[in-house]
């Protein structure tokens, strides 16, 4: 999976701007909404998908009660995006965790802590905020 960057990259620039920047009747100024930013960026990744590079693009995968990574805080984690190879813990290649610009130092610590124990317990090659 030695193109995800150049994919990322891709994708986020094929992403509408109401996307970033949600409109809301009634209101003048537009908010930005996570989810929407992601399904968005889901799509275009998934249009874009090698359908020869073996590994699968899935989003918010839960992974409460996974028997291999129990524990280590990540019993309830829901990632934005996982690329992996679904059945398959030698198979995981990155976690990706999305924040709004906006976001709090609190929330991105908290983002970066999940990242890092990805990476250190489910075996993830790459951590990517």
């Amino acid at each position: 999976m030695h193109r995800l960057t150049e994919l990322l990259a891709q994708a986020a620039a094929a992403i509408p701007r109401q996307y970033f920047q949600l409109p809301v009747d009634g209101q003048e100024d537009p908010i930005y909404r996570e989810r929407v930013y992601c399904y968005e960026l889901y799509h275009q990744l998934r249009s874009i998908w090698p359908r020869d590079c073996g590994y699968s693009l899935g989003g918010e995968v839960d992974k409460a009660g996974h028997r291999l990574i129990r524990g280590n805080d990540l019993d309830s984690a829901k990632p934005d995006f996982l690329v992996h190879v679904p059945g398959h813990m030698d198979g995981n290649h990155a976690v990706i965790e999305v924040k709004p610009v906006h976001a709090t130092n609190k929330a991105i610590r908290a983002d970066i802590e999940t990242l890092r124990n990805f990476r250190d317990y489910a075996e993830y090659e790459r951590a990517i905020l």
